[in-house]
């Protein structure tokens, strides 16, 4: 049989077709596994609170990272995955001024059979924490931040847009605050921690607060008022709302549309989520993966502070005690499903309320009013324990507020305005442990949070 000169042609694509295809064969996987780092993202400096977040581009095996990723100095840490995304986030926060070293051997797989070919290794130092508050002005309030202690702070928020209240993502390279848009709701904006903003979330008549970054950087916890049917309606009752840092996709925490609660607190391990339900007067703590539900009933109107392993929560109700209505810190063990007041017996001179939790587990800041002395209060700390107390700021002429551990346990910041003064300042003071001294370091501000 003779072949014509298009035959041979024919003949000649498909040898060349079988040749690339074997080619790609014997080649195998030399293109591999490609990642990105996500987070840190601070050029080598990282947050003591920051995850460490790749995005690989390809769905991968989680079971082939089994004895392929490190981290020296060695700390304990978790791991989950979301999609292509791996999220490592240490148990307890990384040593302030310490230098640690991620690494990823090669071999690890995806779902397509490719592999990471070669090594990754990521280096970073952890930087000293800032500060971000807000300021008070004729237009409304501002944020402000400073990256270290001592650094002039630098406004973040943009001109005119008057700052309802903020959150600050764990990487500490963004923050998010809740502002009035045109339609008069209340939209979510993100801003660097060098003042560059873009819009996050149009909530349009909408108004949308409180909120709470999940520990691992990739959900946004807040309260979300619907606008009412008709101009010039009231607004309905806020619901807790979850906002997918990633894809942008936000829903409500329940489906239950019954389900009301604002001011959302993720534990440090992001297992569990609380918020406040002031209809019901109580505090509901939902499962995450599980979605039960534990209630811890209170008249304070707020969720209470997380131990740091998550398995603990610290808040106050209004009980009488001797004939007297006082305030009274309680801690609740969900392991055991238990809750028993902080100090037994309780007391009966003074009201105790706002716990805050140290990050090393080892302290409780609380606010102290001792009955005899009017509407004044302290501030002081105690064991996780309470078996004695410490006062930090005795001054009984100020009413405090905003307690605030940094990720060392070693210093907390706090507000406190003046009693009897017309027009005061609102003050942000930092007490140091190693030292117990007390240091002004914003001279009218509100809303201290540390910026990791």
């Amino acid at each position: 049989m003779a072949y014509t000169r298009f035959d041979r042609i024919v003949w000649a694509v498909l040898g060349l077709l079988v040749l690339a295809i074997a080619g790609v064969m014997l080649a195998g996987d030399h293109v591999g596994v490609g990642l990105d780092l996500l987070s840190p993202s601070g050029e080598g400096q990282a947050a003591a609170s920051a995850p460490l977040v790749l995005r690989f581009d390809q769905p991968m095996v989680a079971a082939s990272l089994e004895g392929r990723l490190r981290i020296q100095p060695e700390v304990p840490y978790r791991t989950h995955w979301q999609e292509q995304t791996l999220i490592i986030q240490p148990q307890s926060p990384w040593q302030v001024g310490e230098t640690y070293t991620l690494s990823l051997e090669a071999g690890v797989e995806s779902q397509l059979g490719h592999q990471l070919l070669e090594d990754y290794a990521y280096t970073f130092t952890v930087r000293e924490p800032g500060l971000a508050f807000l300021v008070e002005t004729d237009q409304g309030r501002e944020l402000w931040a400073a990256s270290t202690l001592g650094e002039d702070p630098a406004r973040l928020s943009s001109p005119g847009h008057s700052v309802f209240d903020f959150g600050v993502a764990p990487d500490g390279e963004r923050l998010v605050y809740s502002t009035a848009n045109e339609g008069g709701g209340l939209d979510l904006v993100q801003v660097t921690r060098d003042g560059q903003a873009d819009l996050l979330l149009n909530c349009g008549l909408d108004r949308c607060t409180n909120p709470a970054w999940s520990p691992d950087g990739s959900q946004i916890a807040y309260s979300r008022a619907p606008a009412g049917l008709d101009e010039g309606q009231p607004y309905g009752p806020l619901r807790v709302w979850l906002l997918d840092v990633f894809s942008g996709e936000t829903f409500r925490l329940h489906a239950d549309t019954q389900k009301l609660g604002y001011s959302p607190v993720w534990s440090p391990d992001g297992g569990r989520l609380a918020y406040f339900n002031g209809v019901e007067g109580r505090i509901v703590v939902v499962d995450m993966q599980s979605g039960d539900e534990t209630y811890l009933p209170t008249g304070s109107g707020a969720a209470g502070t997380w131990s740091p392993d998550g398995q603990h929560m610290l808040f106050y109700d209004i009980q009488t005690v001797g004939g007297q209505a006082l305030n009274v810190i309680y801690r609740a063990d969900f392991a055991n499903q238990d809750v028993l007041p902080l100090f037994d017996p309780l007391p009966s001179d003074a009201s105790y309320s706002s716990p805050a939790w140290s990050p090393d587990g080892e302290w409780v800041a609380f606010r102290v009013r001792p009955l005899e002395v009017g509407p004044g209060d302290q501030v002081w700390i105690t064991p996780a324990d309470g078996a004695y107390a410490l006062v930090v700021s005795g001054d009984e002429g100020y009413i405090h507020s905003d307690l605030e551990w940094d990720s060392s346990g070693q210093r907390l910041l706090f507000k406190r305005i003046a009693l009897g003064v017309s027009f005061p300042d609102q003050e942000i003071w930092l007490w140091t442990r190693e030292d117990n001294q007390l240091e002004q370091v914003v001279p009218d501000g509100t809303m201290p949070v540390w910026l990791p």
